[in-house]
C-alpha cells in the first residue's frame, strides 16, 4: 500500500496555535500570558500595573504619582498581589520573578514605618 502524502492528510488546512501577547510583560511565557489573560477583567491591566509600579518605584516623586500630596500608588502593587494570589502556582512564580526586582528597589529606597498598622501589606508600611 502506498504512503499518503502529508498534504492529503491535512485536507489543505494547517492548524496553528493561537498565540496571545500581553504588552508590558517582558519575558512572559505562554503559561503566564494565558493565566493573566483569563484572570484580568480588562485586557492588559496586570501589564499596566507592572509598568506603573516600576515607574513609581524608580521615580517616586514624579508628578504623575502625586495627587496634591505625597501619595504613592499603592493600589498598583495591591493589584499585582491580587494577581499573584489568583494565578496558578507556576504562572504566579513567573510573575513574582518580574515583580521581585521592583520590590527590591522599593525596599532599598524606603524605610520601615514603625507607626504603620501591622495588618497592612508590607509595601504600605514603608516610608
Amino acid at each position: 500500500m502506498p504512503r499518503r502524502r502529508p498534504r492529503e492528510l491535512r485536507d489543505g488546512r494547517v492548524r496553528r496555535s493561537e498565540t496571545r501577547h500581553v504588552r508590558g510583560l517582558p519575558r512572559a511565557s505562554a503559561r503566564l500570558v494565558g493565566a493573566v489573560s483569563r484572570w484580568e477583567k480588562f485586557p492588559g491591566e496586570v501589564a499596566l500595573a507592572l509598568k506603573f509600579w516600576g515607574d513609581a518605584v524608580r521615580r517616586p516623586h514624579h508628578v504623575r504619582y502625586r495627587t496634591g500630596g505625597w501619595d504613592f500608588p499603592y493600589e498598583l502593587r495591591d493589584r499585582l498581589e491580587d494577581a499573584l494570589r489568583a494565578l496558578p502556582r507556576q504562572a504566579a512564580r513567573e510573575l513574582r520573578e518580574l515583580i521581585r526586582p521592583l520590590d527590591e528597589i522599593y525596599l532599598a529606597n524606603t524605610a520601615n514605618d514603625p507607626f504603620a498598622a501591622r495588618d497592612e501589606p508590607w509595601w504600605h508600611r514603608r516610608l
